[in-house]
């Protein structure tokens, strides 16, 4: 069956003019009561943020509050691009060996400069094995390093366990840590109050109903290439980041002018969002996705040609038109046909069209 990227997501009218807030990749809708002089941005989401550790984690909202404080060596836009952030220049210098550069100036919320250490020390938590205070960091997959060392205070040499390319669209999962703050007041603490080199400072909160960040004025402004135009960086004084796991719940606060963004709006409210006038709902894309999996190594699925018959079977088209409410699209690729299973992400399914709907060529294949 081919893979669905579903397109749910609605945005907030003005979210380009927020450039230091990124919630893409999952349904969202805002209130008109948002302008560009907002003084307060409130966000509520589907699912709680389970920390406040950047390399224990691996769920998106847990990221999405993450990156509001913090800052990875790149990041990722609305469009699929990466742009440098705290770092000034990834290269290869050599086959798999990378050059890291950070960029000068850029300090955490208690004031400290980031460098070289502070990047290393992030580095040792996230991908060691056992760096995480003797447990191994979730995101310890994403970044195919063997190891880093210290060049001076803004440059770093990374070895690499895989090409450069591979690595060319996964810099920005490395959310850089404090290391003297961190080793001053320990795990615990650092909980309770993290700190980040990123646009807004944590002040007040907890990760199961309301969490209250304020805008730091020492941040340095991101990446010159950031999308959206604003008059300051942070656009914003406050973020508050709400937790409201039912959909209707979140939507009826919208509704009420409760909050401005809510994220997972259901499908069959979109269209009732869309006629209110004081509502902006925007889709974009998402990196969320349904599949229809089967074991190619179990009759009848052991028999490519069942597979195929299958994929045959199924209209796309129409599941998109009417359970999705158009909002999905039906991604390349002929997945039932392989024995193993991948994402479009990576490119695999790139390559082929997906199989169209006829089943008479099913029936004629089996």
């Amino acid at each position: 069956m081919r893979r669905k990227l579903f397109k749910v997501t609605v945005l907030l009218a003005i979210i380009s003019l927020f450039s230091t807030l990124t919630l893409g990749g999952f349904s969202e809708a805002t209130g008109a009561e948002v302008r560009p002089k907002l003084k307060t941005l409130r966000v509520a989401l589907y699912s709680a943020p389970r920390t406040f550790d950047p390399v224990n984690y691996r769920d998106i909202n847990t990221q999405n509050v993450i990156r509001l404080m913090g800052g990875g060596l790149k990041d990722d836009t609305p469009d699929t691009d990466y742009i440098y952030t705290v770092a000034e220049s990834i290269s290869e210098i050599k086959p798999f060996t990378a050059r890291i550069k950070i960029r000068k100036g850029i300090t955490f919320h208690n004031g400290d400069p980031v460098t070289a250490d502070d990047v290393i020390f992030t580095y040792k938590r996230m991908v060691e094995p056992g760096g995480m205070e003797g447990k191994t960091s979730p995101r310890a997959s994403l970044l195919p390093i063997d190891s880093v060392e210290k060049v001076d205070d803004y440059t770093i040499i990374a070895k690499l366990s895989e090409p450069f390319s591979v690595l060319e669209r996964r810099w920005f999962h490395w959310e850089v840590m404090p290391k003297k703050y961190f080793e001053k007041v320990g795990l615990q603490e650092y909980l309770k109050h993290p700190i980040g080199c990123g646009p807004f400072k944590f002040v007040q909160g907890d990760l199961n109903t309301e969490i209250v960040l304020e805008r730091y004025d020492g941040f340095y402004g991101g990446a010159a290439e950031t999308p959206g135009k604003v008059e300051r960086i942070p656009a914003v004084d406050r973020v508050i980041v709400k937790y409201i796991p039912e959909a209707t719940t979140r939507v009826a606060a919208l509704l009420a002018g409760e909050v401005d963004i809510i994220q997972q709006v259901p499908i069959d409210m979109v269209d009732m969002l869309k006629a209110n006038p004081n509502i902006k709902v925007v889709s974009t894309g998402s990196n969320s996705m349904t599949a229809l999996y089967l074991n190619p190594h179990i009759p009848p699925f052991n028999d490519v040609r069942v597979r195929q018959a299958v994929g045959y079977a199924i209209n796309f088209e129409l599941i998109v038109k009417h359970l999705f409410k158009g909002e999905a699209v039906n991604l390349n690729g002929r997945p039932l046909l392989e024995t193993y299973r991948s994402h479009p992400a990576y490119g695999i399914f790139n390559r082929t069209p997906p199989l169209e709907y006829s089943p008479q060529k099913g029936k004629g294949i089996t």
